[in-house]
């Protein structure tokens, strides 16, 4: 009996670890775990709209409103269909239509944590 509850419980405890997903990119890491809400540098993003591309694409846009330095940025963290190659379009969002858009580009690598 002792056996049974063992295996069960530790079938229980590898079956409920979640993956977490990190993406370092440039100054920026996002953190993606199930069924939690995104964070971007330790700050929980305000809004998230999630676009599959096909099978294995991923396109995700993201807003922090504000950031911890006071300003308000949007992000686009891209994975193309059939590629490796993952990037992050960081654009900082501004209250004036007539100000110049400031916008980086940044190569993403994948780390993977269970």
């Amino acid at each position: 009996m002792k056996r049974f509850i063992l295996s069960a419980l530790s079938f229980v405890t590898f079956t409920c670890s979640a993956q977490i997903n990190i993406f370092h990119c440039g100054p920026y890491t996002i953190t993606n775990e199930l069924n939690k809400v995104p964070t971007i540098n330790g700050q929980k993003v305000s809004s998230l709209k999630v676009t599959i591309l096909e099978e294995t694409g991923l396109k995700e846009e993201m807003t922090l409103m504000p950031a911890s330095d006071g300003n308000s940025y949007g992000f686009m963290y891209m994975h193309p269909a059939g590629s490796n190659n993952r990037w992050l379009v960081v654009q900082l969002l501004q209250a004036s239509m007539d100000a110049p858009t400031m916008t980086a580009k940044y190569p993403c690598t994948r780390e993977v944590r269970k």
